[in-house]
């Protein structure tokens, strides 16, 4: 059991309050006494009445304090703190732990961690874009999910504590901590599986071929034909030649067309028929050495039919 006493004001001499001290230990209480706050610990309800009502006549009568009986009280020492610390008995033994146990701190973070994650997405949101940005972005998800989760396990972690300290100050916000973060893991989840699929499809794979062609360009194709630019557009791959030994006035655009068509459909139906198949289109652009177009090749799955 817990003897507290109050005392609201102290006006006696500090040598007559080390007097109460040393009574007290002499007869073996054990108490802690911190300026006007003293709390004893003894062994039953009877023990703890019989000792508050001796302390309280000691500061009234001898060292003329005033106590305050609304904060002095017999009870368990796990029901009220002392300098900001509570006591509880643990296996025989008793552990003196913090007044905000570990569970309310974590349900506190629980809901922290997830409110962390978007003041970040508000803060970048108007990063640059370019490489950089994709970088950052990849770094943000993978933090993202690192602090949903330690919000999510935080929170769950908390209700545990919940037999021991109580549901004031863990169940509300652990519960908002798990909802707020476990939501926010099923969306990022979603995402990252949309993402993951969109760069396994065939636009990514168009797209990287692009950027790996374009790495080695331009470069000379023929005596007469150079190959400028590769590009990737939506559903769309585009060659750009260059005819290197005549301008655009020079050039026949339909004898152009007639010849190149069918060894370009014979080669984009074998070596990209998958692409093909799946909606994809192939434009080859012709211009001529001043840099005009001439005409344009447009290659699609209805010209694998005819090859």
């Amino acid at each position: 059991m817990g003897v507290r006493r109050s005392p609201s004001k102290i006006t006696g001499d500090t040598r007559e309050l080390d007097d109460l001290d040393r009574e007290l230990e002499r007869r073996g209480h054990r108490f802690v006494c911190y300026a006007d706050d003293l709390t004893v610990f003894v062994g039953s309800q009877r023990a703890g009445e019989r000792v508050l009502a001796s302390v309280s006549c000691v500061l009234e009568k001898r060292l003329k304090v005033r106590v305050n009986e609304e904060k002095s009280a017999v009870d368990r020492p796990w029901r009220h703190t002392v300098l900001g610390f509570s006591h509880h008995a643990t296996g025989g033994k008793m552990t003196t732990i913090s007044e905000r146990p570990l569970a309310v701190q974590l349900a506190k973070a629980s809901w922290i961690a997830p409110l962390l994650v978007l003041l970040m997405n508000f803060v970048l949101q108007d990063a640059s874009s370019g490489s950089a940005d994709a970088i950052r972005s990849l770094l943000f998800t993978v933090v993202s999910f690192g602090l949903y989760s330690l919000g999510f396990v935080f929170g769950l972690a908390a209700l545990f504590g919940i037999r021991r300290h109580g549901t004031k100050g863990i169940l509300v916000p652990a519960g908002i901590g798990i909802l707020l973060s476990g939501s926010l893991l099923v969306v990022i989840g979603t995402n990252f599986g949309a993402a993951y699929t969109t760069a396994k499809g065939p636009q990514a794979k168009l797209e990287r071929a692009a950027a790996a062609l374009q790495s080695e360009l331009p470069k000379r194709v023929d005596e007469e034909t150079s190959l400028n630019r590769v590009t990737a557009l939506e559903g769309e791959l585009v060659y750009e030649y260059s005819l290197v030994n005549y301008s655009s006035t020079e050039v026949d655009e339909v004898l152009l067309v007639d010849t190149m068509r069918p060894s370009l459909a014979a080669q984009y139906c074998e070596q990209m028929r998958e692409l093909l198949d799946a909606g994809f289109i192939f434009t080859t652009r012709y211009s001529g050495a001043d840099g005009i177009l001439v005409t344009e090749i447009v290659i699609n799955a209805s010209d694998c039919t005819a090859t």
